[in-house]
């Protein structure tokens, strides 16, 4: 019974820390710090599916993301992309195979931290739903699968928008294997 009480109380005093560390980094600073913001960028997608024999993967995505700004510290934002372009340095052979990224639905909670006036870096984590296909020879398929997404980056402040660059990670399951899908987008920010 001891034990229990000793295990709450760290507990609480986690959950209390927790909860006032978040307080301060959500103070606004200013106006021009919180509020909505919108993006457009362009994505490049692979994966460690080459890990799995004879497949290979590798497309362009066009991404649209959309978030609300507390404070410059944190941040909540949602985005999707659909491929667009699949590269030929990917095309399957006769008996190779392509795992393709078709379509992502992704939101995330960001953690931003100042390292200049004009710059920030970032860590995002969050959960995804994205569409895969399956192409070999005559075989098409395509499956719908969630699991959670994280990565960082940084954004540049320009007079006018900001722009971003980010990696992002996507753990997906597929039949026996895991698949981790990584995304790197340069993007356009504009708050609203």
């Amino acid at each position: 019974m001891v034990m229990f009480a000793k295990s709450n109380s760290w507990r609480a005093r986690a959950l209390t820390g927790g909860v006032v560390l978040i307080a301060i980094t959500a103070a606004p600073l200013s106006a021009e710090d919180r509020g909505a913001y919108g993006s457009i960028g362009a994505v490049y997608a692979t994966s460690d599916a080459d890990e799995i024999e004879q497949v290979s993967e590798d497309s362009g995505h066009v991404q649209l993301r959309a978030g609300y700004s507390f404070s410059r510290y944190f941040a909540f934002e949602g985005e999707g992309s659909i491929a667009v372009l699949a590269s030929g340095a990917g095309q399957p052979r006769s008996n190779d195979g392509r795992l393709i990224l078709d379509r992502n639905l992704a939101g995330f909670a960001v953690a931003s931290y100042p390292i200049t006036q004009k710059a920030d870096v970032f860590v995002r984590g969050g959960y995804h739903y994205s569409r895969i296909s399956v192409r070999a020879g005559e075989l098409k398929q395509s499956v719908w699968r969630d699991d959670f997404a994280y990565g960082s980056g940084a954004t540049f402040r320009l007079n006018e928008g900001r722009i971003r660059l980010d990696y992002t990670a996507l753990d997906t399951d597929l039949a026996s294997e895991t698949v981790n899908h990584r995304l790197i987008t340069l993007s356009y920010v504009r708050s609203f």
